[in-house]
């Protein structure tokens, strides 16, 4: 069951019933709860219940919802023998889906607040990666950073100024000042 509920847990409202065990809950839009379930599918629920497929099913589907919960990035593979997943970009007032040809992990890549533009970290070779600012709606890319090492998660804090980073190998958080702003 999905229940909705003050933050103390007061007036608890059910939403949704239902046996799909272990899903994985977003919330990036205000009215709308969204939730992934074990089958790598994607669904948007509203507080009075209405449900809709947002996204079929995936193979090795990985997300970030941009800041404004509008746009949905998602890296998934597209055939079961490939080897490295595909990021796209799902547009949830249109509904389009774009590729954007870069073959990573969407945990690899940050929004940034204006929903135009994402920071990803782009293998360079096996053990290091290219920090990148890409505009979804063009596909230029800007080169940002050379970190030196290989990226395993991006944050982009909201002043925009440091691009934060859990490296691969020794899982430690590093930052990149990326803007004088």
């Amino acid at each position: 069951k999905i229940f909705m509920a003050q933050t103390d847990g007061i007036f608890p409202k059910k939403i949704l019933e239902t046996r799909i065990p272990d899903l994985k809950i977003y919330w990036p839009i205000k009215d709308k709860i969204a939730f992934e379930t074990p089958n790598s599918e994607i669904f948007l629920l509203t507080e009075e219940g209405g449900l809709t497929k947002l996204l079929e099913q995936k193979l090795s589907l990985n997300v970030k919802w941009s800041v404004g919960g509008s746009k949905l990035l998602f890296s998934a593979l597209e055939n079961p023998g490939d080897l490295q997943p595909m990021l796209w970009v799902k547009d949830l007032e249109t509904k389009s889906e774009v590729r954007l040809n870069l073959l990573i992990t969407a945990s690899k890549c940050a929004w940034s607040i204006d929903n135009t533009h994402i920071y990803c970290a782009v293998p360079k070779s096996p053990s290091i990666d290219e920090v990148y600012r890409i505009n979804i709606s063009d596909g230029s890319k800007e080169l940002v950073a050379e970190p030196e090492t290989t990226v395993k998660e991006v944050f982009l804090p909201k002043l925009e100024s440091y691009l934060l980073f859990i490296g691969a190998g020794d899982e430690k958080l590093y930052g990149i000042k990326i803007s004088d702003q």
